[in-house]
């Protein structure tokens, strides 16, 4: 072998050496691969055993976008290329260079997203997110600026918005005069604003006007619509079809002595109405409707017996009830078991409200409430000495034993009586069970109720 070759290979081997040396990536701990690079300082690696071959470009935000074709930051998962996959571990070069593989490709891939995730950089694939509009009095402080002299870069530091929204908004204002959101494109209303008007005026004058009727009434007009669009537009103007509740039937007479009666005690002090024991009777079924119940079911589950209520003709029987009560607590409660007449009603109160007095501690000079008014139940109740609290007919809104009546009802519903024996039981154990502080709050809310009557006009309220 001549002297030559072995200094050729020597001269060949530090040619490699340099190359690889040159190439290869530096084993810093510190270095991150998502670090932007110029779009020019591209890297290739090419391994003598595995043959594989590894090209990674790092585009900064001056880049342009292989999709779009405009400048800005480029799609990285489509810059990094692997033209064969790694089947063995890096192979690590006499410098101790390792040769990037695919799964080092991959996590700069991955950090290079997640960059451009938390710097909030657009990407052909992603979407524009929908910003947030700026009120009223935002838009009108940048027009004031504005007038004042002031730049849109200095408006735009003082509110904090983008300074290309400032000038979108001082442009609107010169050319269109507001601020206001513009009419948008997109499919004509069916109803006219004249015809919005004339179906609102006609359920405003009859709420029991029907869809049908309405779309009756614009057929003739010359306007074709649907039940639903009907819904649609009354919906957009603040109506919506509801239940109609079921109240006392008042008469002129009624309404003229409820407007009487709260305007005379709307200035009562909270005292004297502490001093009131109100009464009243109701009726619980068995397993009638007494309260309102909802439960928590799957779809398709309505008529499991967890979420059904039993009924049975006429309710299966019901029990009814007199009680009372004041400010410091509830009162006495009975079964009425006869016909309530004169005769029952004056031994009820004979046998039950005196007793009551005395046990709620009433002060002298009490005041009695009931809505029970025939003639000879005055004379009596002025024989035993009771002063009477004048009560207008058709009132039970201003009567809060209503509210105990339904709090009784629901905790007896809960309970589920099977019979008429278990239902008598179970009201008077939970009317005593009644706390004195839910009586003492319906007292002392009571000049609301008189403020609610006055605001109506005399007609029902939500008591």
């Amino acid at each position: 072998m001549s002297t030559a070759e072995p200094k050729s290979r020597e001269m060949f081997s530090a040619k490699h050496k340099a190359r690889v040396k040159s190439t290869a990536v530096p084993r810093d701990p510190s270095y991150d691969p998502s670090r932007a690079w110029r779009k020019t300082n591209i890297q290739n690696w090419e391994g003598r055993k595995g043959n594989i071959f590894h090209r990674a470009a790092f585009p900064t935000s001056t880049g342009i976008c292989q999709k779009t074709g405009r400048k800005g930051q480029a799609n990285q998962a489509s810059n990094i290329v692997c033209k064969q996959e790694a089947r063995r571990p890096p192979q690590e070069t006499k410098s101790g260079a390792a040769f990037p593989t695919r799964t080092g490709a991959v996590q700069c891939h991955e950090a290079l997203k997640k960059q451009e995730s938390s710097s909030g950089c657009q990407t052909p694939n992603s979407t524009m997110a929908k910003t947030k509009e700026l009120s009223k009095d935002t838009r009108n402080k940048i027009v004031d600026l504005h007038q004042a002299g002031k730049t849109e870069s200095a408006i735009s530091k003082q509110l904090g918005v983008k300074k290309s929204t400032v000038g979108a908004i001082i442009r609107k204002q010169k050319t269109y005069k507001t601020t206001d959101n513009l009419p948008r494109s997109g499919a004509p209303h069916k109803i006219s604003p004249r015809g919005v008007k004339m179906i609102t005026r006609t359920v405003s004058k009859n709420p029991r006007t029907t869809r049908r009727d309405l779309v009756n009434d614009l057929q003739r007009a010359g306007t074709k619509v649907t039940k639903a669009t009907i819904s649609n537009t009354l919906h957009s103007q603040g109506l919506k079809s509801c239940s109609a509740r079921r109240v006392p039937l008042l008469k002129p007479v009624h309404v003229r002595a409820r407007l009487k009666f709260a305007r005379e005690h709307l200035d009562d002090p909270e005292e004297d109405w502490e001093n009131v024991i109100w009464s009243d009777e109701t009726k619980i079924e068995l397993f009638g409707k007494n309260s309102t119940c909802r439960v928590w079911r799957r779809k398709n589950a309505e008529l499991h017996p967890k979420n059904t209520i039993p009924t049975v003709k006429h309710g299966g029987g019901n029990i009814m009830l007199w009680g009372c009560f004041s400010a410091k607590g509830p009162g006495r409660l009975i079964r009425v078991k006869e016909r309530m007449n004169g005769a029952t009603y004056r031994e009820i109160l004979s046998k039950n409200l005196l007793p009551s007095a005395r046990a709620l501690k009433m002060k002298h000079g009490w005041v009695f409430q009931h809505d029970n008014d025939p003639k000879h139940m005055k004379e009596w109740l002025r024989k035993k000495h009771f002063k009477v609290l004048e009560w207008p007919s058709q009132s039970p809104d201003l009567n809060p034993i209503e509210n105990l009546w339904r709090e009784l009802k629901i905790r007896v519903a809960q309970r589920q009586p099977q019979n008429i024996i278990a239902l008598e039981e179970i009201c008077m154990e939970e009317w005593a069970k009644l706390p004195a502080t839910v009586c003492k709050n319906l007292m002392a809310t009571y000049r609301k109720r008189l403020t609610s009557v006055i605001a109506n006009k005399g007609y029902i309220t939500k008591y």
